[in-house]
């Protein structure tokens, strides 16, 4: 049985490029892209050449089907992400999976889980962070750490909430005008200009 995830050369190309074993076109993770040519065994050594990829025979993988499967570890994995453990499963070998957790208080973006390859590479994650939560959510502001929320520019915190920043004026808003966005007055119907002192009446 011969081992693949990829078929036509645009997705083959693509899954070479990205070194990603899941996708649309990267069913698992048994596809070597390693440029090869038909009719040259150096090329693949235990397995087959199609399409300038190799197919790797059972029990052999690596890029050019060279490795036994049984002794086939993944190199360590460099998974550093702020506010985050990573726990992984059989030692880097093949099929080991590690798993990232984020911390209490934080949640997690982009990928959080790979797995060690029969190409004795780790599935490429992307865009891995932990972000903080805050909840309520913020209003007017960024969540910038657990339940902690830092107003936008323009905006002050509200004593009432904590979650929620109000707009500031520099102008005074005057006869009953409110201030609704940073610098701006809303005026009541009998008055106009930038803090609301002109009559309209």
């Amino acid at each position: 049985m011969m081992r693949g995830g990829c078929c036509g050369f645009l997705p083959t190309l693509l899954c070479a490029l990205a070194l990603a074993a899941y996708g649309p076109w990267c069913v698992n993770a048994d596809v070597s892209v390693l440029a090869c040519s038909p009719g040259t065994p150096s090329s693949c050594v235990n397995g087959m050449c199609n399409s300038s990829i190799c197919y790797c025979s059972d029990g052999w993988g690596g890029w050019a089907c060279d490795k036994p499967l049984h002794n086939l570890t993944c190199p360590s994995l460099l998974w550093s992400v702020p506010f985050s453990t990573v726990a992984c499963t059989n030692n880097s070998r093949v099929g080991s999976v590690c798993t990232r957790s984020c911390a209490a208080g934080y949640s997690a973006l982009g990928s959080v889980r790979v797995e060690c390859t029969f190409r004795g590479d780790w599935t490429k994650y992307a865009g891995a962070s932990c972000v903080p939560i805050c909840s309520p959510e913020c209003v007017n502001a960024t969540c910038s750490s657990p339940n902690n929320c830092t107003c936008n520019e323009g905006f002050s915190e509200s004593a009432a909430e904590s979650n929620t920043c109000t707009p500031t004026c520099v102008q005074t808003c005057r006869n009953g005008g409110l201030c609704t966005a940073p610098n701006t007055c809303t005026c009541t119907s009998n008055f106009a200009g930038v803090d609301c002192s002109v009559p309209t009446t």
